[in-house]
Parts: structure tokens; sequence; C-alpha cells
């Protein structure tokens, strides 16, 4: 059997400001100013709703450990990342 890698799971919940997510807030801020600045009000209001969506969709998956899981897995990181420390693609095991 393969080697046990440690993932390291996030310290509490998910950061909530008034029952939204904190990452999702902070997508939206940021492309709500970009698209305010380039296209006008309308479009910034759509591109705050859209982002937010998608902040709250990602930061989900961050917090469940899909992203981890998938950088870990699926990038070539142990070429550029502790190469003596993890094992080979073959060894690797979930757990």
């Amino acid at each position: 059997m393969g080697q046990r890698t440690r993932f390291y799971f996030a310290i509490n919940k998910e950061k909530k400001y008034y029952g939204f997510n904190f990452t999702g807030i902070i997508f939206g801020a940021v492309v709500g100013i970009f698209f305010g600045l380039i296209f006008g009000i309308l479009p910034a209001l759509c591109g705050c709703v859209i982002s937010y969506k998608l902040g709250d969709y990602l930061s989900s998956l961050w917090f469940i450990g899909r992203i981890q899981g998938f950088l870990y897995w699926k990038l070539p990181s142990r070429f550029f990342v502790n190469a003596k420390k993890l094992p080979a693609s073959n060894q690797r095991i979930f757990m």
C-alpha cells in the first residue's frame, strides 16, 4: 500500500458576515468596483451578484478540500514543492 499523505483541514468554519460568505463578498466587491469603473452601475451590480456566487462556490470547494486535493493530485506539485517528501503518484492514496 502507498504512503499516507496528510491533508490540512480548514480551522473552524467558513467565515461569514451577516450570513454571507466572506470570500464571496470579496469577489463581489472586487468585480463590482472593476465593472463599475469600466461599464457603469448596472453591469457592476450584475457582476457583483455573479461573482459573489462564484466566490461562494469556490470557498465551499476550498473548505471541503476539493481544491487542495486537485492541486495535490492533478498538478505536478512534487516537482516544485517538497519533492523529496511527496510520494510518487502511483503510491498516493486517498484518506
